[in-house]
């Protein structure tokens, strides 16, 4: 193969991603893991030639071995680091930039899957009976918008990504009903409680009003002449309220502003400073799965690819089990 410059590889690699609808956060994570690699090699000035020739068992075995024992990176790190390069080696053979497959010799560390962090009962309850917003000073909107994200993100199990991105046109609240992209740009439908529609509604009429301000040019971020205001937000209406989750003067709820506040519930019913805002979804799948749901349902619910990564569920939180030990015990 003629030399190429790392870089160049890298990028077209990462092109090869985008094109199969990969996540950018996804493309973060690989473009971070590759770079390490790298770096460990000795690849110091990504304008240097790629040698992949060069590059064996050893090499592998040795970047793993400084991670894990030097390093101190947990098993499930390292198994995604090792996926990462079994997908670029697999990239460079299928392109002819390598003469041998060098993604067979690359294993995964093996470590033990620990139940997915999630709610109990109890704080679900306390979750919704004492829903908490952003704030003293929190607006009708807020409260509203807030309450609705926390109901469907626990009734759908959404990722946390799917849910930011939804649009009102994804909503069929007649039939309790949400249309998702998921990962890889796959589409699913998933059912959604009544007590979701009930919150969406109360949000979606208050951000009919909330949208009608804005229409008329009396917005809460006005700082010109109302005729001015007027003619500006106009010319910018269609990227206005088109998001299902947005802020008062229209503009999308980012997906960071919505982990931030869905966080800031979380530590008020749980107090795990780790706590993350994927622990809803986790809740939602581990419910269900306690109340008897089948694995290839809650697969399809969850736009799972490998029924592998829904039996994660099936794992026994040691909390959960001392509060059934409870419940039967005689004594």
């Amino acid at each position: 193969m003629s030399a190429e410059l790392v870089q160049a590889v890298l990028g077209e690699f990462l092109t090869h991603l985008k094109k199969k609808c990969v996540s950018p956060n996804t493309l973060n994570a690989y473009r971070k893991d590759l770079a390490l690699f790298f770096d460990a090699l000795g690849y110091k000035n990504f304008e240097a030639d790629f040698e992949p020739d060069k590059i064996g068992p050893d090499s592998f075995r040795a970047y793993f071995t400084r991670l894990g024992a030097v390093a101190g990176q947990s098993g499930r790190t390292l198994s995604r680091r090792a996926s990462t390069l079994r997908q670029f080696f697999k990239f460079l053979y299928r392109t002819e930039r390598s003469a041998e497959d060098l993604s067979v010799y690359i294993s995964s560390p093996k470590f033990v899957r620990k139940p997915p962090r999630s709610l109990n009962e109890r704080q679900v309850e306390k979750l919704f009976d004492e829903p908490v917003v952003p704030g003293p000073g929190a607006t009708a909107f807020e409260k509203a918008r807030n309450r609705a994200i926390l109901e469907l993100f626990y009734s759908s199990g959404l990722r946390l990504g799917e849910l930011s991105t939804l649009k009102r046109d994804d909503l069929d609240l007649e039939r309790c009903w949400v249309q998702v992209l998921g990962k890889g740009g796959k589409a699913r439908g998933v059912p959604m409680t009544e007590k979701a529609v009930e919150a969406l509604r109360v949000y979606l009429d208050i951000c009919e009003t909330a949208e009608k301000r804005v229409v008329s040019g009396v917005t809460p971020d006005a700082r010109v002449g109302s005729g001015s205001t007027l003619l500006t937000l106009n010319n910018s209406r269609h990227s206005r309220f088109e998001m299902l989750f947005c802020k008062e003067d229209g503009t999308a709820f980012s997906r960071r502003g919505i982990a931030r506040m869905v966080k800031k519930v979380l530590l008020t019913v749980d107090g795990r400073p780790d706590i993350s805002p994927h622990a809803l979804r986790h809740t939602f799948a581990t419910h269900l799965y306690r109340r008897g749901i089948d694995l290839r349902s809650l697969q399809e619910l969850l736009g799972h690819s490998k029924i592998s990564t829904t039996q994660i569920y099936t794992a026994v939180d040691p909390e959960w089990l001392k509060e059934q030990h409870k419940k039967f015990s005689r004594r």
